[in-house]
């Protein structure tokens, strides 16, 4: 969509009618984007971000918070895997790999993040995530013991504090009932680099690499 500002012409980049569900633009809205817009502007000759935060007000890119900047990228390329309806993945796509999402986002906007995740999940991909932060491992413990009790996924409403949509309900019940999730932890040692399978996350192992990363914090609150 197209509009003309004091500026010149800006085409919405978000919110943005036709990319994803109006469930997940208001969690990107509520966890990192805050009620602004974002417009890619052509006046300039050249395309540039800005961050409309009302009608008088906008940012250029540069001046975004680190959790914006980085996040860019990632709502881009989730516009072209997950656009909105119950379209299937790309076909000539099976991987999607996310490296650190947590970079410069507190914790309401990395939940905002393994929420598209799941997402990513439930339209078919296998989605690989490299994290150094334990609010991710805490949703892979939650999800992994609703598993083991048979639940529905109809508790990760409450988690995410998010409204039961029809849309919602089918990602947590796909990621839940039908999905496997695998942790693996990294460590280096003299003789190179070690790699473990921690998937238990069982805050009470003996093994302290699956001790120290199992168990909740963050979402426990």
């Amino acid at each position: 969509m197209e509009k003309e500002s004091a500026n010149g012409a800006q085409e919405n980049i978000f919110p943005k009618s036709g990319k994803m569900s109006k469930a997940i633009r208001d969690q990107l809205d509520s966890g990192i984007f805050h009620g602004a817009s974002v417009a890619l502007d052509k006046s300039s000759g050249r395309k540039r971000f800005l961050l409309n935060v009302d009608e008088k007000s906008s940012l250029p890119f540069m001046t975004w918070s680190a959790g914006q900047k980085e996040f860019m990228p990632l709502l881009l390329s989730l516009y072209h895997l997950i656009p909105s309806g119950n379209t299937p993945k790309k076909e000539n796509i099976d991987w999607v790999v996310i490296e650190e999402p947590e970079m410069g986002l507190h914790p309401k906007a990395i939940q905002t993040v393994m929420l598209l995740a799941l997402q990513l999940i439930q339209r078919g991909y296998k989605v690989v995530i490299s994290t150094h932060s334990p609010v991710l491992l805490e949703l892979v413990w939650v999800i992994n013991n609703l598993k083991e009790y048979k639940a529905k996924g109809n508790e990760l409403f409450d988690l995410f504090d998010v409204a039961k949509t029809p849309e919602l309900r089918r990602i947590f019940h796909t990621a839940v009932a039908e999905k496997e999730f695998k942790t693996w932890y990294f460590e280096r040692e003299k003789d190179g680099v070690h790699v473990r399978d921690i998937s238990a996350l069982d805050a009470g192992s003996d093994n302290p690499d699956i001790a120290n990363w199992g168990g909740l914090s963050e979402f426990s609150s």
